[in-house]
């Protein structure tokens, strides 16, 4: 039944985003297209549905709480578009892998899914005060993560439904089913070499990630808890800058293509702030662009809408946090009533927690602390393990090509620049997963055909298998057996009702441990907040 459920699910949000595709290109559009990069537009019929889903939330967000599930009520209706269009989009044997067999693979993963244990941290309790209040200033008093509210939690806020928050782990689903849809049409449909490399590298290292070191695991997509937000944004980061790469190298300055890649960077942005990583290439596509096309900045209508969604987002976190990107401190306004003296803590714990590396510790210092985390530290040598062990085997089987100089060098500034982010800042594998896999796929711009002439068929069959087994073996080998077991089994995943005690200042915490669950006053320790209702917003400021 599980299964039945993400199919169901996963299709619904194909077709709510396929009916809003449909609905802009009817009353918005004047020229249609029917690719995007050169990949077939019903590839990101999903991606559609989360990107306008969360962005009208955190809008109206400022206006209203997101009660009774009305937005996702309200974006349903737009199915019914699907009547309104030809079918062709429609007419292939892709839909049977990406629309069929991929859904079900991964929807049974969700018979042994439970909550990451951030989320009754205070990813929740987010969506909590998301779904009761409008915009809440000054949020990251009562506790400092709830001023994270990644587009995420906007997102998953519609989903609470009757109490069961299976549904949220069938929205972290549909990425991972988005994803792999794409890796299909890359390996199986698309004439570009690149796509075609791309999809092999990333299919191979996938396969690797189940040997290893401590059993396997090299950094790759894997099945996350209820609540996280690392493999979405993985998802998007790694897409995003593969399409940011085939743009440059193909030379391609569309307008829609403008359109569509900057709005991919904003959500990747809006999904984590490490998506900022993603500057080097943008920033260096839209220079191209410009350059190209002749015109300035300020007359490409393309960026128009991301760059007042990217506005509204920074102002909706100047409003939570007073900071435009938080915890970033010298992006905070430290004058506002609502700041929070203790946003530094926050970086600084991070930081100490992850062992990010400063200017205090040498390499060897540093890397000795980092190896000091046994499971980190598997996962890095793993990826190092598969990152030489496909490097080889792209100079063994394949013919090397030449790459442009200036791309080369632009690779090479994208990826160190996002490695020394992460080092500074996180370290910790689940936020580098988007861009590990990019790293092992990027041979593929080195590369071209076979050296040795291998029969299509058998090549093609190959693959299949490979991407299927790739596949299948992401979720856990129990999960398979449990299903067997009882095929018809549903799930209701409730939240785990805890006691709390008053805090010596405003608001309670739990009993035992530090995880809130679901309640509006629930904070970690004690707090000494001022609460108070500016033009009937609620806005929380130190007390102390």
């Amino acid at each position: 039944m599980l299964v039945i459920q993400n199919l169901i699910f996963f299709n619904i949000i194909f077709f709510i985003g396929r009916g809003l595709n449909i609905f802009f290109e009817l009353y918005f559009t004047k020229n249609k297209k029917s690719e995007y990069f050169g990949i077939r537009k019903n590839y990101f019929y999903p991606l559609f549905t989360f990107f306008i889903l969360g962005n009208l939330s955190f809008i109206l967000n400022f206006f209203a709480p997101l009660q009774n599930n009305f937005l996702l009520i309200i974006i349903s209706i737009f199915i019914v578009f699907n009547f309104k269009n030809k079918v062709e989009d429609l007419k292939s044997e892709q839909l049977l892998i990406t629309n069929l067999v991929i859904p079900i693979i991964f929807g049974i993963s969700s018979i042994s899914v439970g909550f990451h244990y951030d989320a009754p941290l205070y990813h929740l309790n987010t969506q909590n005060w998301i779904i009761n209040e409008k915009i809440v200033l000054g949020i990251s008093n009562v506790y400092l993560p709830l001023g994270f509210a990644s587009i995420n939690e906007y997102m998953l806020a519609n989903f609470w439904i009757q109490n069961n928050f299976i549904f949220q782990h069938f929205v972290n689903l549909s990425f991972l089913n988005t994803l792999f849809s794409f890796i299909y049409f890359f390996i199986f449909k698309s004439k570009s070499i690149f796509y075609r490399n791309v999809g092999i590298f990333t299919i191979f290292y996938g396969f690797l990630d189940n040997f290893g070191i401590n059993g396997g695991r090299n950094g790759f997509f894997n099945i996350q808890g209820i609540g996280k937000v690392d493999n979405n944004f993985a998802v998007i980061f790694f897409l995003a800058s593969v399409f940011l790469i085939q743009l440059i190298k193909e030379e391609n300055f569309e307008s829609s293509n403008l359109f569509i890649i900057s709005n991919f960077v904003l959500f990747s942005i809006q999904l984590k702030v490490y998506g900022y990583g993603l500057s080097v290439l943008y920033i260096y596509y839209l220079y191209l662009f410009l350059r190209n096309n002749k015109v300035s900045i300020l007359k490409v209508s393309a960026v128009r809408p991301s760059l007042i969604l990217g506005a509204l987002w920074l102002f909706k976190d100047f409003l939570k946090t007073s900071c435009l990107i938080y915890p970033v401190e010298f992006t905070c306004f430290k004058k506002m009533v609502w700041y929070s003296s203790r946003t530094p803590m926050l970086s600084a714990e991070t930081r100490e927690f992850h062992n990010a590396l400063t200017l205090n510790d040498s390499l060897p210092t540093w890397f000795e602390s980092f190896s000091s985390k046994q499971v980190d530290f598997s996962i890095f040598m793993n990826f190092v393990i598969s990152y030489i062990f496909l490097f080889f085997i792209s100079r063994l089987f394949f013919n090397k090509t030449k790459v442009n100089r200036n791309l080369k060098i632009l690779i090479t500034l994208f990826i160190f620049f996002n490695l020394i982010l992460f080092l500074i800042t996180a370290p910790t594998p689940r936020f580098l997963i988007g861009l590990l896999v990019f790293i092992v796929s990027s041979n593929a711009l080195f590369i071209k055909d076979y050296k040795v002439k291998i029969n299509s068929k058998f090549t093609t069959y190959s693959l299949s298998i490979l991407f299927l087994i790739t596949i299948g073996l992401i979720p856990r080998i129990s999960d398979y057996q449990n299903t067997m077991l009882d095929p018809l089994l549903a799930r209701t995943l409730t939240p785990k009702q805890i006691e709390y005690i008053d805090n010596t200042g405003w608001g309670v915490k739990p009993l035992d441990g530090e995880q809130c669950w679901i309640n509006l006053e629930c904070t970690e320790a004690d707090s000494f907040l001022k609460v108070s209702k500016p033009w009937s917003y609620m806005m929380f400021s130190s007390d102390e």
